[in-house]
């Protein structure tokens, strides 16, 4: 690929990057996430201020934009890319960057008629035992911290979260997590083709496309294979194996094909498939209470039970119809691997979808962006661990993530005691999400962010609500 391409790819990969706040490296965020249980006057009061965002972000003029500053491929060359801080005794090829984030959310979780977040709020677990409440304002301070040595053919790269919640008795102060730490060398490179190859830890997110999945460490390699065709589009087919449990040498595989810019128009398709099923002995769930050790030895674990497809169209719209950087899009999922079980009340329920619209760009100071989306999960569409969406609350926040110990997709071999009108987990959902963002100057942005759920089958799980509210600051360096 040429240098105009790439650096096509760094403007648009920086956009939508900020957008989905994947990789948590161009914003700050204050996030406030809401699940109202009060009423409509209750929420109004955590919308005004992300209204607020939007309205005052959209009285600012409109700025030039050509279509072919919007590609939406090659996510891997975002970061890898970028390069604020340049370390000159290792030859031009060291760069540092990263952001520093403060973030309020504010919870709010109904299910089966129970508060179950905030001050008085009891949690009953799928076990049957009353859990303590979890709080519904949560404040967190972060950091990430992203190093990327860039040597002619090959490099490597590392990025570390720093994620602490805030309070002098309630904070914490040990919270460091390795979200990249991978090494690339690129096999052929320039001209029309690229064939690379990268290995170690990644997100799945980083590296393939979805609104609702995606969300699990990528511990593992990927091959990667770019062609650019002109007049045609460009071209790739990525993919590779990562490790789900080494204990019980359990391996998954994913793959992802597509084109972009088709006949140079705005428009793109992508295909990609993962594969989490594994026939034997699996690790269970990790904890089925918070007391208990891991439990091991499940065969045929309904937990991996999961062949995903995913089918996703987008169109970026030419500058003649909007002044700004806008897409639609839209993507269809299927699990090939569910069946009919008692937990999902004898039924397959594979089928996920989502669509959604984005407009605006985050470069210099004064610019904004809007995104929002409709999704709509079935309860076995996708492993409630990989949920990226909106979700039912189980596992938003990293202060409750023990959620996910006990509460990811409970089954009889695991719990004992689930069943259909108690289970849990993060799928059986359709809601609404909407983000906005403004850049109060070019390293400085503030965003603000809405999500809410409730179930597509009440008939499993019971009935849910959820509501999301964030509120958060960004500065990046």
């Amino acid at each position: 690929m040429d240098s105009k391409k790439l650096n096509i790819n760094k403007k648009i990969l920086l956009f939508l990057l900020t957008l989905w706040n994947l990789s948590g490296k161009y914003t700050i965020i204050i996030a406030s996430n809401t699940h109202t249980i009060g009423g409509r006057m209750r929420m109004l009061k955590y919308l005004l201020p992300f209204v607020a965002v939007v309205a005052v972000s959209s009285g600012f003029a409109a700025v030039s934009y050509s279509a072919e500053d919007y590609d939406v491929n090659a996510l891997r060359q975002v970061e890898k890319n970028k390069s604020t801080v340049n370390v000159l005794n290792k030859g031009n090829n060291l760069f540092i960057s990263g952001d520093v984030r403060a973030k309020w959310e504010r919870l709010e979780r109904e299910a089966r008629g129970n508060e179950e977040l905030g001050s008085g709020a009891q949690y009953v677990g799928a076990p049957g035992l009353i859990y303590a409440a979890k709080p519904n304002n949560i404040f967190l301070s972060e950091v990430n911290l992203l190093v990327n040595y860039d040597a002619s053919c090959a490099w490597a790269q590392v990025k570390l979260n720093f994620q602490n919640s805030m309070g002098t008795e309630s904070g914490t102060n040990a919270n460091i997590r390795v979200e990249r730490a991978f090494v690339g060398y690129d096999f052929v490179h320039g001209g029309e083709t690229e064939i690379y190859a990268e290995v170690g830890r990644q997100k799945m997110d980083y590296l393939f496309e979805s609104e609702v999945q995606f969300n699990s460490t990528y511990d593992g390699f990927i091959l990667g294979y770019d062609y650019s065709w002109e007049g045609a589009g460009d071209f790739f087919v990525h993919g590779g194996a990562f490790i789900v449990d080494n204990m019980t040498n359990h391996y998954g595989w994913v793959g992802e094909v597509g084109a972009m810019e088709i006949f140079d128009t705005g428009l793109y398709m992508k295909y990609s498939y993962i594969h989490w099923e594994k026939n034997g002995v699996t690790t269970g769930a990790q904890n089925t209470t918070p007391a208990t050790p891991a439990f091991a030895g499940v065969v045929d674990n309904y937990q991996y039970r999961y062949d995903v497809n995913q089918l996703t169209v987008g169109y970026a719209f030419r500058n003649s119809t909007f002044s700004f950087p806008a897409r639609v899009y839209a993507a269809g999922l299927y699990n090939s691997a569910a069946r009919k079980e008692p937990i999902s009340n004898n039924q397959k329920l594979p089928w996920a979808w989502y669509a959604g619209f984005e407009i605006g760009k985050l470069e210099v100071a004064g610019d904004w962006a809007f995104n929002i989306n409709y999704q709509w999960v079935q309860f076995n569409a996708i492993p409630s661990v990989d949920v990226a969406g909106i979700g039912r609350g189980y596992d938003s926040s990293p202060y409750i993530t023990n959620d996910s110990a006990y509460l990811v997709d409970p089954t009889s071999q695991v719990t004992g005691a689930a069943s259909p009108a108690t289970v849990e987990g993060n799928t059986n959902y359709k809601g609404v999400e909407a983000t906005g963002f403004y850049n109060v100057t070019t390293n400085l942005a503030l965003r603000a962010c809405f999500k809410t759920s409730t179930p597509v089958t009440k008939a499993i799980g019971g009935s849910h609500m959820f509501r999301d509210f964030e509120l958060g600051v960004i500065y990046s360096f």
